[in-house]
């Protein structure tokens, strides 16, 4: 509808012009020709510039329509592929291109959109990858615990303490993840709120090592902190949550 309209008045801006033109060269033939002809002759040349305006109304018009036509043909074309293709990306054909008009402006708003149909691609490949690996995340602390219960259940594993401790383990892991997953949808949604400061970046490292040597004693690993100096303005909560993810899970894989 609206490229529609854009057409209609492509259109109707050519034959306005030549309207307009007409209208000119008539008050200006007229006026030339009360001061300069002989009256007698006055009724011959209005009807002899009357004609030579109706010829050149007409050739107007038809020049005016020709370069609507192509003016539509530049224009109209390259918008009607990109609406084409944005209605196939919002169907989920994020692999969706169009082509790159000649037109300077039209070749900008085709290499943007090109831009954000890739954008969309690579953010639509993340959200499927991040499915994954919740579920692979997910599916082995909800395997361990599925293993006591039936365990438990058929008396092959014993109700004590070490039993319990082993599924409250479980259920933290699963607490972390949710926790990580719902951090995860406040960042997308901007409600996270950084509070931005200098914070000593060897003192956030030294706090991170001491939260996860328990940790590190059951792995039977150790990590070597080389102290320096350094000092970051930024949030350093969310530094700290970024190392302690990085670091936990070198601890968990190594």
């Amino acid at each position: 509808m609206i490229l529609q309209q854009l057409r209609w008045q492509i259109v109707a801006t050519q034959i306005v012009v030549v309207i307009v033109g007409v209208i000119t060269l008539t008050v200006t033939a007229n006026l030339l020709a009360i001061r300069t002809v002989d009256p007698a002759l006055l009724p011959t040349f209005r009807v002899a510039v009357g004609q030579a305006l109706i010829v050149a109304a007409l050739a107007a018009t038809l020049a005016g329509l020709g370069a609507a036509l192509l003016l539509m043909r530049q224009v109209l074309h390259p918008l009607r592929a990109i609406a084409a293709s944005s209605r196939r990306i919002a169907a989920g054909h994020y692999a969706e291109r169009v082509a790159v008009p000649p037109s300077d402006e039209l070749a900008a708003l085709a290499e943007s959109f090109n831009q954000m149909a890739a954008a969309l691609a690579e953010i639509e490949v993340q959200r499927v990858a991040l499915i994954g690996n919740v579920a692979h995340e997910l599916r082995t602390p909800l395997a361990s615990l599925e293993g006591y219960l039936e365990g438990l259940v058929d008396g092959v594993i014993p109700d004590d303490p070490a039993s319990f401790a082993t599924m409250q383990h479980e259920v933290r892991r699963l607490r972390r993840l949710v926790d990580d997953l719902q951090t995860l949808s406040r960042v997308e949604a901007g409600q996270v709120e950084l509070r931005i400061a200098p914070c000593d970046l060897a003192a956030l490292v030294e706090r991170i090592v001491a939260q996860l040597r328990p940790q590190l004693i059951d792995s039977d690993l150790t990590i070597t902190v080389q102290q320096a100096p350094a000092i970051a303005v930024a949030d350093a909560d969310r530094v700290a949550q970024i190392v302690l993810n990085l670091v936990g899970n070198a601890i968990r894989y190594t």
